[in-house]
């Protein structure tokens, strides 16, 4: 009698599929695929201006892979969204709170796209340093 086990081996080519094509539903599951819009970091480089600045120079966003190697980019949204500003956490909305992560990514090289970072659940799968 076959075994209605779930088996990794059967999964495995739908799961290199999806890794070899960089998507997942049309979405970048790469950073180096461009997970946001140029727009969405110029719009965060005036956000930082205006609310981050005061506290952050430019130089303490680089390096991100680094400090975040392996953590997600919606782990990173969900940290600065629940700490930032530090004088009043949560006053951004969570589009504004994008489009600074979407500019952090452009501090860090990583090239914009031609869909925007959206918070959905596969900016989990963006990992820094991956």
């Amino acid at each position: 009698m076959p075994s209605r086990e779930f088996s990794a081996w059967k999964a495995a080519p739908l799961i290199c599929g999806l890794l070899f094509l960089g998507k997942v539903n049309g979405e970048a599951v790469s950073l180096d695929h461009g997970a946001y819009l140029t727009i969405q970091a110029e719009s965060g480089e005036i956000l930082y201006q205006k609310n981050c600045a005061r506290c952050h120079t430019v130089n303490f966003y680089e390096d991100i892979e680094v400090r975040w190697h392996s953590m997600s980019v919606l782990d990173y949204f969900y940290k600065i969204r629940g700490s930032m500003p530090a004088d009043n956490p949560r006053s951004l909305t969570d589009i504004e709170y994008l489009e600074l992560v979407a500019w952090v990514l452009s501090v860090n090289g990583y090239p914009s796209g031609d869909k925007p970072l959206q918070a959905k659940s596969y900016i989990g799968l963006l990992k820094f340093g991956e």
